[in-house]
């Protein structure tokens, strides 16, 4: 049984590869694409588009003319939005934010550390030390993946969750605290032991 793919990640798609075609371009393959999937255009209001060939390819329909142009214009909204907690989480902000919310003409699907560092600068976030092994660190905390180009990653599936879901969080991906009262109604207990002994 194969599972159907997720609404977004199927738009995320068909945007990133009709990206590189003029405008006009897209509208033809958007047009093939329904012809080949058997979708019915509305009907026209004009019987002039309906007889007139060039008329039709200029028709799209309302849904596909409206698409999302990202959540956020900047970086630095974006991550005061999310508020991360360390380097890891930031890295995490910033590769989502590079691959679904920036602009599109300036979304990318990596990141390297010069995006950390810019990033960084322009949101007004404490500086990484060594932006590699932020990246390398969020890697290893399951919030990127490797890319074949050597010193880049993209958001995992696991960073989509984070950003999306969890963050702005109260001490997610924060180290955790002892508990202080089980230690001292442990020792409460044993020396209450020892008393009755």
């Amino acid at each position: 049984m194969t599972v159907k793919p997720d609404e977004f990640d199927a738009l995320r798609t068909i945007i990133e590869t009709l990206k590189p075609f003029e405008q006009a371009e897209q509208r033809q393959l958007l047009r093939w694409a329904q012809e080949k999937l058997g979708i019915v255009a509305p009907a026209s209001p004009t019987p002039s588009v309906a007889t007139d060939p060039a008329a039709r390819v200029s028709v799209t329909p309302p849904q596909v003319a409206q698409l999302p142009a990202g959540g956020s214009t900047d970086i630095k909204s974006f991550v005061l939005e999310k508020s991360p907690k360390g380097e890891r989480q930031f890295a995490a902000v910033v590769a989502y934010f590079h691959q679904f919310e920036a602009p599109v003409a300036e979304r990318k699907q990596e990141i390297t550390k010069d995006d950390i560092l810019a990033a960084a600068r322009l949101a007004a976030f404490t500086r990484p030390k060594n932006p590699s092994m932020s990246l390398v660190n969020a890697h290893n905390q399951g919030f990127l993946d490797r890319t074949n180009t050597a010193g880049a990653y993209k958001i995992s599936s696991v960073g989509e969750n984070l950003v999306a879901m969890v963050l702005p969080s109260n001490g997610v991906g924060a180290p955790r605290k002892k508990v202080a009262k089980k230690k001292t109604s442990t020792k409460v207990a044993k020396k209450t032991a020892k008393t009755k002994a």
